[in-house]
């Protein structure tokens, strides 16, 4: 009745957070609330899906029951099914085996579950098994086409045949989702060669311009790739057509950060302001690295001015100014504003810049003391203009900028 349905849905939901906690007694505890959830039909799928999941992150959590029940649950979910099957090739592995070979008999005919089960094998380290698979039950055209060509890329390039998979995408096209075959091809190409594929790139930026979504999912995917040349190109693009896409620019800083180029975290800032030109903490980080790298000085110590004025406690603010003063030769006035920075709020970057402007006010066992620790503790978190200054140690000195404001204080 009523009331055995919502014990067994509290057995449900009590188990499915006990077998996730972190003490072996309590996910003890989870799992035979679990099998309680299992044995009420209206609970049966949902604790069996809850089972498998806990089995895969606990070994003491036998898969073999909930594996078979799943199995032979008339309807269960394919992805639920796949799961069953991973697991039981652990504790059974002939009947694992069967339950995929139907389940294969099953998809042949359905595109979409058919390149589920060949991401299964992929993802079970049979990248061989699932490309087979793809070519037995559709032929070349189909292959070359959404959803399945997906599969057939991805088992491809998990063998290493890159050159293949070049044959297999080229002659495609796949309407709206046709700048993912291109980065695919342009991460085939690079495999192959060797060099970065900015052609094949840029073709796919040009096929997705201004439909933010797809530019997002294609720099998400050439920063899963590892491309991040490509997912940094992409990334700019992305911020000039959807500014506020959060998850992108905040990923974009950390790849521009862990560059080694100092170019790359710039042309950030920059896209940044293309999308957003009032923001004031791109402003103010731009200049600062500007007054780094000594390029458009004057422009950029005008700035941190005028961020100064506006913002004068901001600890960014107090950088991108005291940077103007070294740069206009006041390396002592920049310490002193440096300084305002209360001890809780500074980082390795005002740590970095002290460092640089104690070597240009000349005293250099303080800057020592300062650069040491960050390079032996925190470089990647500095940006790559100023790693390379700390790291070209002693730095040479500036020529001073004649000043903006003299009154300055």
């Amino acid at each position: 009745g009523a009331s055995a349905t919502l014990r067994s849905e509290a057995d449900l939901g009590e188990g499915t957070v006990l077998v996730s906690s972190a003490a072996a007694e309590e996910r003890r505890a989870g799992e035979r609330r679990l099998l309680q959830a299992a044995a009420d039909p209206a609970t049966e799928e949902r604790a069996l899906a809850a089972l498998l999941g806990a089995a895969t992150r606990d070994r003491a959590i036998s898969p073999l029951q909930p594996a078979q029940r799943m199995l032979a649950r008339p309807g269960a979910p394919l992805g639920s099914r796949l799961l069953a099957v991973g697991l039981l090739a652990g504790v059974a592995p002939l009947e694992s085996d069967a339950a995929l070979s139907a389940i294969q008999a099953e998809c042949r005919e359905k595109p979409a579950e058919a390149t589920a089960v060949a991401q299964f094998l992929i993802e079970a380290g049979r990248p061989g098994d699932a490309l087979a698979w793809l070519k037995e039950i559709a032929p070349p055209a189909q292959l070359r086409q959404l959803p399945l060509a997906t599969a057939a890329a991805a088992a491809l390039g998990r063998l290493g045949r890159w050159t293949e998979m070049e044959g297999l995408l080229q002659p495609a096209r796949w309407g709206p989702e046709d700048a993912m075959r291109l980065l695919l091809l342009a991460k085939a190409g690079a495999m192959r060669t060797g060099r970065p594929p900015a052609g094949r790139v840029r073709e796919a930026i040009r096929e997705a311009r201004d439909e933010p979504e797809v530019l997002s999912r294609l720099f998400l995917q050439a920063d899963a790739w590892g491309m991040a040349e490509a997912a940094l190109e992409i990334g700019r693009e992305v911020l000039r057509c959807a500014p506020s896409n959060a998850r992108v620019s905040e990923r974009m800083f950390a790849l521009s950060t862990r560059s080694e180029d100092p170019a790359v975290l710039p042309r950030y800032y920059e896209a940044v302001l293309a999308g957003r030109p009032q923001d004031e903490t791109a402003r103010a980080s731009l200049a600062l690295l500007r007054l780094l790298a000594g390029s458009n000085l004057r422009a950029s110590a005008q700035i941190a001015r005028e961020v100064a004025a506006r913002a004068p406690d901001r600890p960014l603010s107090r950088m991108v100014l005291a940077m103007a003063l070294g740069r206009e030769g006041r390396a002592e006035e920049s310490l002193a504003e440096l300084d305002k920075i209360p001890a809780g709020a500074r980082s390795p970057m005002s740590a970095g810049v002290r460092a640089l402007l104690l070597a240009w006010a000349g005293r250099l066992p303080e800057a020592e003391t300062e650069r040491a620790p960050l390079l032996a503790a925190a470089p990647s978190t500095l940006p790559p203009v100023l790693r390379e200054l700390l790291r070209a140690w002693p730095p040479a000195q500036p020529d001073p900028l004649k000043p903006l404001d003299t009154d300055q204080d």
